[in-house]
């Protein structure tokens, strides 16, 4: 019986010894998987964190590239236009500078402003697509295709309205709208001809990118300077209707200068003659150089151009009353 029992206990302590090692593989195991699982987490958010660097990098490469855009063609257009009118004596080599520095740094902006808010909803309708929810993955799908060519159409339906709008208000004639027309169409193409071109050749890293806004900027500037007198020579404006619009254009010009005169005077355009003759009189006594005696002589300088303004008034609407 002694030896039974023993060997029963042997049995049993070789068995608690084979659980035990069985447990402790068990816990190895579970702790392999841990540390694989940990490694795992961690290799996941350095990806992610690799990934959202990337993000930034790509939407700060758009942004800089909108703004680049941008401010090069509206410096490069400025230039011409304000020495121009330098020349015309309008204004001074100083604030044609200015001008200068003001059109571009909005239009830096402008255009990385337009970018900024490009690449943001990129990536808004990249996170739609890629979730869980087949409604929210669809929608994300759908307007991510969309979102390229819907912007386009609606840069595109803005200026043919701004362009139908000055055709229908009488401010260009029809060869000019289609000029308009062509220019936009031209420059268009042109621009995402370049784009494409620089990014199939030298991909679409920095390098392509830059080239592709250096080529967009071409376009746009080649446009604003000989886009009209290029369609010009295709498209002339018909002598009557462009002297037709010039005709309005000096009776809207006629009637704002009377309304103005009118207002010196203080008086309405249905008022007496005899009602202008004393407000005349009124404003030449207070203003007549004589009675400026012994003030500054900025403020004579002031009262003068005044007393020249009522006189120049008066003399149109005599000459439009027939007085």
């Amino acid at each position: 019986m002694h030896e039974k029992a023993k060997k029963v206990t042997s049995a049993d302590s070789k068995a608690a010894q084979e659980e035990l090692m069985q447990q402790e593989q068990h816990v190895q195991g579970v702790k392999q998987q841990l540390d694989e699982a940990e490694m795992q987490l961690a290799t996941n958010e350095a990806e992610q964190q690799a990934a959202r660097r990337q993000l930034v990098k790509a939407i700060g490469l758009q942004i800089a590239i909108g703004a680049l855009i941008d401010a090069g063609t509206s410096c490069l257009n400025s230039i011409g236009d304000e020495m121009s009118k330098c020349k015309r004596g309008e204004i001074t080599k100083g604030q044609a500078a200015w001008n200068v520095a003001k059109t571009t740094a909005i239009g830096g902006f402008r255009g990385g402003a337009i970018a900024g808010v490009m690449a943001g909803s990129q990536w808004a309708l990249q996170r739609m697509a890629a979730s869980q929810i087949s409604a929210i993955s669809s929608t994300g799908n759908i307007l991510g295709k969309a979102l390229g060519p819907g912007l386009l159409l609606a840069g595109l339906s803005y200026q043919s309205y701004n362009i139908l709008t000055s055709y229908s208000s009488g401010e260009m004639t029809t060869a000019a709208m289609q000029r308009q027309f062509c220019r936009m169409a031209t420059s268009t193409g042109m621009s995402f001809g370049c784009m494409a071109g620089a990014a199939f050749l030298l991909g679409t890293g920095p390098l392509g990118l830059a080239i592709g806004a250096g080529a967009c900027i071409a376009v746009a500037v080649g446009d604003h300077y000989l886009g009209e007198k290029i369609f010009g020579f295709f498209l002339q404006d018909d002598p009557n209707e462009k002297k037709a619009i010039l005709e309005r254009r000096c009776k809207e010009f006629e009637k704002e200068v009377i309304t103005q005169a009118y207002k010196m005077f203080n008086l309405e355009e249905n008022c007496s003659d005899d009602e202008l003759k004393r407000a005349y009189k009124a404003a030449v006594l207070e203003y007549h150089p004589d009675r400026n005696m012994g003030i500054s002589e900025e403020e004579r300088a002031k009262k003068e151009k005044i007393f020249k303004a009522i006189f120049a008034s008066y003399t149109l609407l005599r000459q439009h009353r027939e007085m």
